[in-house]
């Protein structure tokens, strides 16, 4: 999990990448295999950056679903209505601390995190499948232009003879 000041390092960092991987109207084939090459090395920094993240929240939040239970036996006779139980277990929760921050806190910090990342994947993965279509727009200009010029020989050719 990232503290305040490195997460907003963190967003500020991937927004601008984001920003900065526009697909210009006018790619051309070597801008578009480089464009692929650029979102490919963010798109695998990212799921790294996200398996880390997710795999850490998977352990917070089953760390907190066991003190929870822990906490609600040892307060199950200290109330009388099941919202006093649910109150008192979750005074002891913000009691324990993660990285500083109290536990349901350190919970929704870290799935906001994972949820930022996933939207960045998401992101990249829609540039990508743009990119295809783009690829498949160069292939079919290349072949139009490529018919263009054997119709254009063979005017010429019959011209000649």
């Amino acid at each position: 999990m990232y503290d305040q000041n490195s997460w907003l390092h963190v967003v500020e960092e991937y927004t601008r990448e984001l920003t900065m991987l526009e697909i210009p109207p006018d790619l051309s084939p070597s801008g578009l295999i480089e464009l692929q090459s650029r979102l490919d090395r963010l798109y695998t920094k990212v799921r790294l950056e996200h398996c880390q993240l997710a795999a850490e929240l998977a352990r917070l939040k089953e760390a907190y679903k066991v003190k929870s239970k822990i906490y609600y036996l040892e307060v199950k006779d200290q109330a009388r209505t099941e919202k006093e139980r649910e109150a008192l277990v979750y005074r002891r929760l913000c009691e324990d601390r993660y990285q500083g921050y109290e536990l349901p806190e350190a919970v929704s910090i870290l799935q906001g995190q994972v949820a930022f990342l996933e939207t960045v994947s998401s992101l990249i993965s829609s540039k990508a499948q743009r990119l295809v279509s783009v690829l498949g727009s160069l292939k079919l200009e290349q072949s139009i232009m490529a018919i263009e010029v054997a119709g254009e020989m063979a005017q010429a050719r019959a011209r000649a003879s």
